[in-house]
């Protein structure tokens, strides 16, 4: 069996800004994330599992990770396990998340990624 997890169908945490990867990309599922505010601009998504997939890892499955490299350097990554119950604490002082409250919407939701990366270059 190889059964693909899939992105949490809901925030990634409770009350953050988020931003949304591939939205207008329908050759990829939009993903949901957050970025860190530190040097790192770390991106946490949460992934789900289907009552099957919880079987399987209870009994004994492992859980894949695949990263699309497309030939530059492989970067650091970090999983981890958690019911999303995360202090806001443990949000700012860990993950280095920016606590200031979301906004309406961010204007790159409004984008596709080829026009943010032409807006970066344009700086």
């Amino acid at each position: 069996m190889f059964d693909w997890l899939q992105p949490k169908d809901g925030p990634v945490f409770e009350g953050v800004r988020e931003v949304v990867y591939a939205k207008h990309q329908p050759q990829y599922n939009p993903l949901r994330s957050v970025v860190s505010s530190d040097h790192t601009h770390s991106v946490i998504s949460r992934w789900t599992l289907t009552p099957e997939q919880r079987k399987s890892v209870a009994d004994g499955a492992d859980i894949f990770l695949e990263l699309a490299t497309f030939g530059n350097p492989l970067t650091p990554i970090r999983m981890a396990v958690s019911d999303g119950n995360i202090s806001r604490d443990f949000l700012r002082d860990e993950l280095n998340i920016d606590l200031t409250p979301p906004r309406q919407q961010c204007p790159a939701d409004k984008m596709t990624d080829a026009q943010v990366e032409a807006k970066k270059a344009e700086k």
